[in-house]
């Protein structure tokens, strides 16, 4: 089987496609997201985006200790909340935008970045 390489600091955001297809057929997605008759699509978009992330990133994960399968979930509901929330916001932000915030997300997490709590006191 050949396997390209996936190097996140050499991704570019004509790569991420999702919000391109999500944008040209914005009448479908809104309708799946705003329905409570719908609500299942959800479940199944998020399937889908995990299927696609075990397939295209499960062996990029260096790490022993991390789970394949839960990572996917993760990386799915991570970019499924994205895309809901930017057909929940009107689609303000350009399918563009989109690519490129996902990316610098998935950028900054690769620097396994330190999170310090707000402490007071």
């Amino acid at each position: 089987m050949n396997k390209e390489n996936f190097e996140v600091d050499k991704l570019t955001t004509s790569a991420i496609k999702v919000f391109d297809h999500v944008i040209q057929y914005s009448d479908f997605y809104s309708l799946i997201v705003q329905s409570t008759t719908l609500a299942g699509f959800q479940h199944k978009m998020t399937k889908v985006l995990k299927e696609l992330t075990l397939k295209d990133l499960s062996d990029q994960i260096k790490n022993d200790k991390i789970n394949k399968e839960l990572h996917a979930s993760y990386q799915a509901f991570a970019i499924a909340g994205l895309i809901i929330e930017w057909i929940e916001g009107g689609y303000k932000y350009s399918a563009h935008y989109m690519a490129e915030q996902l990316l610098e997300i998935i950028k900054y997490n690769s620097l396994n970045a330190v999170f310090r709590p707000n402490v007071e006191g």
